[in-house]
């Protein structure tokens, strides 16, 4: 029994779902139109920006990848960056989600998905937007050591400073040996798969 409200109903829900039935990284209560957008960060990109507004790349940089690719601009604000801030990169059939790091990282900021859109926002705003996704590790672990083990290589290795135990908003267990629940924001939750498919 649970007694809680509507979203936490439905987040438990989600997560019930994904648990009986999923893939080698399954999202919960993810809208359809995500699966597109995760498709599109895999898909390569070319861009050559010189000195061009930030505002104007992102829109450049949308048309390419034919995606709704959006500032958050309220968060943008509250740390003083502006639209037109110029942006120099030159990238040669980069995966869309390399691109991105690379244009973002020197202005502290990253990216979500939210209601069907790829926005470009704050770490901190980010944060607020936590995913959560279920992962069939069986071929690493088969009992509690193995379990524990991945956990912690996994806490050790995608983005450190994102977990619980270090005052993060991430956290990662695991549901039965096999199975790994991590909740943490979009980006590090695509570096968790990339760990797990080298491991």
């Amino acid at each position: 029994f649970v007694h809680q409200t509507d979203s936490v109903q439905r987040e438990i829900h989600g997560l019930l779902a994904a648990l009986r039935k999923h893939g080698r990284r399954t999202f919960t209560l993810d809208p359809p139109q995500h699966s597109l957008l995760r498709q599109k960060l895999g898909e390569n990109v070319t861009v050559a920006f010189r000195e061009t507004p930030l505002e104007e790349a992102v829109a450049q940089l949308a048309e390419k990848a034919q995606i709704d690719i959006r500032l958050d601009i309220p968060a943008l604000r509250n740390t003083g960056i502006r639209q037109r801030r110029p942006i120099t990169l030159a990238l040669t059939n980069r995966k869309l989600r390399t691109v991105l790091q690379a244009m973002l990282i020197d202005l502290d900021l990253t990216w979500i998905l939210r209601d069907g859109v790829l926005w470009l926002t704050t770490n901190d705003e980010a944060e607020a937007f936590p995913k959560t996704a279920v992962y069939d590790v069986r071929d690493l672990c088969r009992n509690e050591a193995e379990s524990e083990a991945l956990v912690e290589a996994i806490t050790s290795q995608a983005r450190t400073t994102s977990w619980d135990e270090v005052g993060g908003p991430g956290s990662a267990q695991v549901a039965r040996p096999g199975t790994l629940v991590i909740s943490n924001t979009e980006s590090v939750l695509g570096e968790v798969l990339d760990l797990l498919e080298t491991y």
